[in-house]
């Protein structure tokens, strides 16, 4: 019953690498072996695919949770992404229409952690125009820190 519930759940892909198996013990280790394992492939594959993203149509939002997805699957295998390196990911993929952001964030004297760039990256978009898409307020960057953005409205004052 297992075997076959088992079996159910996979995708032609997925099934095409366990067929001939005959208990769900062999299909459960064929799996591991298969997924579960930190594969230098696997981690390349997730490097290149941290350097792939482009933010394009997307919300500042999505385009967010797309690489915080790569990047919590890299920490997960023991691989993270060095502070650094995640500030230059997150400002090489913007659309064009963040060109300006992007240079005044690059020529800052001092250094931009990814925390307060996420919250300058969500007050740009609103700056922009582009409603947040996403219902939350907060979106969780690791398990230790949580980054909360706001936007004040400028004032302006007449002489």
């Amino acid at each position: 019953m297992l075997l076959c519930w088992l079996i159910s759940s996979l995708t032609e892909v997925v099934l095409s690498h366990v067929v001939g198996l005959t208990t769900s013990r062999d299909v459960w280790c064929s799996l591991e072996r298969i997924f579960a394992s930190p594969s230098r492939a696997r981690v390349q594959q997730l490097k290149y695919q941290l350097h792939a993203v482009k933010m394009g149509t997307s919300s500042m939002s999505e385009y967010i949770q797309s690489i915080k997805s790569i990047v919590d699957s890299l920490a997960a295998m023991a691989n993270p992404v060095v502070d650094s390196d995640l500030v230059s990911n997150l400002l090489s993929s913007l659309s064009f229409e963040y060109d300006s952001f992007v240079t005044s964030v690059n020529t800052r004297v001092d250094p931009v952690v990814s925390e307060e760039l996420i919250g300058l990256m969500f007050s740009q978009e609103i700056y922009h125009g582009h409603a947040i898409t996403s219902p939350y307020s907060t979106i969780l960057i690791s398990p230790s820190l949580t980054v909360h953005t706001t936007f004040r409205t400028p004032s302006y004052h007449r002489l």
